[in-house]
């Protein structure tokens, strides 16, 4: 039976994620395939099959600790691991965490959610605590951000129910001021255009007024 053979590992772009798909899809078509209790031989050489020209060429440069560790398929996935996810620079992943604040426009959730994929990469021990801190102290909302500083033991969950509440209520303030200003310009419409026909009538009524007293004139020096 044939099974799905993953594409070549591509090593330029996005190296992590392209090393990542790779290896799932590996780790798949071996399990697949009953693959897994071969020898390490075996699977190395089809870990080379599969992995493409590029990833062939890059495996003959590859520096293993021991000799025969170039032979045994778990120390090779290390190896690419290694060359493709290299370690993280832990300080600067936390300065680009730290750095980012609520931009105009962006809502609590979408703050949150920059915020959680942020925080991924900086290996802190706790989430809670500094997620809770980071989109108090960074939100744009600085009387809500006011309100929950003042409060003690204020939990992540609590924190991102507050500040959701609030962006509600901002948007639909914000809608019923739009309502009103559109209303106020309707009347001002109205308005004008109601006293334009009231000057229209009177300089009619003024006309006719001035006509009646001409004709009443005339009928005089007529007699």
């Amino acid at each position: 039976m044939e099974y799905n053979k993953p594409d070549a590992l591509v090593l330029t772009g996005n190296l992590s994620e392209n090393w990542r798909v790779f290896r799932e899809a590996f780790e798949i078509y071996i399990e697949a395939a009953g693959l897994t209790t071969a020898s390490n031989k075996r699977q190395v050489a089809i870990f080379l099959n599969l992995v493409g020209k590029e990833g062939l060429e890059r495996y003959n440069t590859l520096k293993f600790e021991n000799v025969e560790d170039n032979k045994k398929i778990d120390q090779v996935l290390t190896a690419f691991q290694n060359y493709c996810k290299p370690k993280k620079n832990i300080l600067h992943s936390r300065y680009i965490f730290y750095k980012r604040s609520q931009k105009e426009n962006e809502s609590i959730e979408e703050f949150l959610s920059a915020c959680r994929g942020l925080i991924k990469d900086c290996e802190f021990k706790s989430h809670e605590e500094i997620l809770r801190d980071k989109i108090v102290l960074d939100t744009r909302d600085s009387e809500t951000r006011d309100k929950l500083i003042k409060q003690a033991d204020v939990t992540l969950e609590a924190a991102i129910e507050t500040l959701r509440i609030a962006e509600i209520q901002r948007k639909e303030f914000n809608q019923m001021k739009e309502i009103g200003e559109k209303q106020n310009e309707v009347n001002a419409v109205h308005s004008k255009l109601l006293g334009g026909k009231r000057t229209y009538q009177a300089q009619q009524n003024n006309g006719n007024n001035g006509h009646r007293g001409q004709c009443q004139t005339n009928q005089r020096q007529a007699k």
